[in-house]
Order: C-alpha cells, then sequence, then structure tokens
C-alpha cells in the first residue's frame, strides 16, 4: 500500500496479466532447442537449422522458463503471442503521426516559449532506421530525439527571439535549424559521427 499500511488484498479473478518486452538472448535459447543433436557421439547427426527470420516466434514455455522467467509468473501466463518487429514505418508513426507522438510532445514543451518543433521527414526516415538498427526497439526513439534537440533546449531560454526549431537530416546527420520568422539564425550538427 502506498500509505505504507501494510499488504492490501486484490481479487485478480477478472484481471489479465501482460507480459512484454524485447527477451533479448530467448532466441538463442529457442536456436539452441531446435538445432539440438539427434544422437550422441562424434557420428551424431544435428537437426537442419530452421531458417527462421525471427526465432521468438518459436519460443515455448520451457523456452521462457529457461530464460528466467519464475513458475509463479509462467503460471499466469495462458498463452503465447509473437509480434513482429516494428518497422520503419511505425517507428515514423512514434515520431510523428500519433496523440503521444515524441514531436508532439517535444512542441508542448517549447509551447510556454513560443517556439514551434518540425521534425522533417527526412529526420523521422533518419531516426527510423537508426532505432530499427538498434538492439533497442522502440525505446531509442525518445533517447535519439532528446539528445538531438539538447542543445536546441538550451539555446532557446538564451536567445527568446527564436521562433521556430526543426530537425532536419543532410548526409545522414541529424541537422538543428533555428530561425526567427524565415531567417535562419544557427544551424548546429549532432551528432559529430553519422547517425
Amino acid at each position: 500500500d502506498g500509505r505504507g499500511n501494510g499488504p492490501v488484498t486484490l481479487d485478480v479473478s477478472r484481471m489479465s496479466f501482460l507480459f512484454a518486452g524485447a527477451f533479448a538472448g530467448l532466441d538463442e535459447i529457442v536456436s539452441r532447442r531446435i538445432t539440438r543433436p539427434r544422437g550422441i557421439g562424434f557420428s551424431a547427426e544435428r537437426k537442419d537449422e530452421q531458417k527462421v527470420d525471427d526465432l521468438l516466434s518459436l519460443a515455448t514455455m520451457a523456452d521462457i522458463r529457461e530464460y528466467g522467467f519464475m513458475e509463479e509468473l509462467l503460471g499466469r501466463m495462458g498463452s503465447l503471442c509473437y509480434v513482429p518487429p516494428l518497422t520503419v514505418s511505425d517507428y515514423r508513426t512514434l515520431l510523428k503521426g500519433s496523440n503521444g507522438s515524441v514531436c508532439r510532445r517535444y512542441n508542448n514543451l517549447f509551447a510556454p516559449s513560443g517556439v514551434t518543433l518540425d521534425i522533417t521527414d527526412k529526420a523521422c526516415a533518419c531516426i527510423a532506421e537508426t532505432v530499427r538498427q538498434s538492439a533497442l526497439g522502440a525505446r531509442a526513439v525518445d533517447p535519439i530525439v532528446y539528445e538531438k534537440l539538447q542543445y536546441a533546449i538550451s539555446h532557446i531560454d538564451e536567445d527568446e527571439s527564436i521562433n521556430h526549431v526543426s530537425l532536419t537530416c543532410r548526409n545522414n546527420r541529424l541537422t538543428l535549424r533555428y530561425s526567427r520568422g524565415k531567417r535562419i539564425v544557427t544551424e548546429a550538427n549532432a551528432p559529430k559521427q553519422p547517425v
């Protein structure tokens, strides 16, 4: 209990438990299971490795147990459902196309200062491709955008005449642009290495 009054009894008979995540390393457990040898010794044949784009789609409860889930939690799992990795298009939606998008959140952050933010389609594509290649998946979107806009956030406070910030992409580098009306005030490349 958040008030510190001791434990609380909760009726979970009408509650659904959902476990979701990237489960890094689970694919190796599945791979070991489906490629075990058929016999023992030097002449043992190995099963042909299945050519599967994503081994996670073959995960079983036994694989989840070997991964490290406790029996108490496994008892709450009625079924396993594989969800394919997000696409570049999905990451673009996370950046600009939803109510809780990164672009909308930063626009809300800049709004009290009278500043608007634009993340161009090229910048979205650049960020989306970077996120797709990372092991973090969708969790990488926020840190990438924050790292690029951190410089902008500090300069907006210093220069109240800035009314627009845009995140663009040139030569596979994310570029911040600040403007007063239509005149570009500052341009800063970030990061120094290609994204």
